[in-house]
């Protein structure tokens, strides 16, 4: 609707520069060729400036736009799962975030068989084999200063439960983001999938 009237207003504008605005046409005629020139120049004037204002009107909608559609995709990027009602989501997110802390110090010190008791048998290869090919660029002992997480979704499917879960932050070697994708399995979260950005 809105840009429809803003179509209408545009139009409306061009026809009133190339037309002069009606009846006072003729009366600007006379008075204009009395001295020695036609109303042709000054609608060319006219028409000029509309659309330098069509051109402007049109710039500032698209970037509007932009605006809007940023806006958007960025509420949806940060939109949290809906949690069933007998799951308490303030607890969910500390136990997550303790393991989360549990993981990174089981890591830097390569203790892969409490690793094995947090993570699915495919993710234990996997893992081990980034860490080959990380651990002599990386420090040591990994301090984190900065630690964020977020249910970005959760699903209860017949009888089984997961979950993906960002861990956002900053550490000793800069900021860093991380989608876990988990299972709960008898009494416990099970790492399945990561992504790391």
């Amino acid at each position: 609707m809105l840009l429809l009237s803003f179509m209408i207003c545009c139009l409306s504008l061009s026809a009133e520069a190339r037309f002069g605005g009606g009846g006072s046409h003729s009366s600007s005629h006379s008075s204009s060729s009395s001295h020695g020139y036609s109303s042709h120049g000054s609608s060319k004037k006219s028409m000029g400036a509309t659309i330098a204002f069509l051109l402007m009107a049109f710039a500032a909608w698209g970037g509007f736009m932009v605006v809007i559609v940023a806006l958007t995709e960025s509420s949806s990027d940060q939109k949290e799962a809906d949690l069933p009602d007998d799951v308490d989501k303030q607890a969910l997110i500390k136990l997550l975030r303790e393991r989360f802390m549990l993981m990174q110090a089981l890591w830097d010190n390569d203790d892969w068989n409490q690793i094995a008791r947090y993570v699915s048998p495919d993710m234990i290869d996997f893992l081990k084999s980034r860490r080959t090919a990380t651990k002599a660029k990386q420090a040591p002992n990994t301090v984190i200063s900065e630690l964020s997480v977020r249910i970005k979704s959760y699903e209860v499917n017949q009888g089984e439960t997961s979950a993906t879960v960002e861990f956002k932050g900053i550490d000793n070697e800069g900021s860093f983001t991380e989608d876990w994708e988990m299972k709960w399995k008898g009494n416990s979260w099970y790492l399945v999938k990561l992504i790391a950005y």
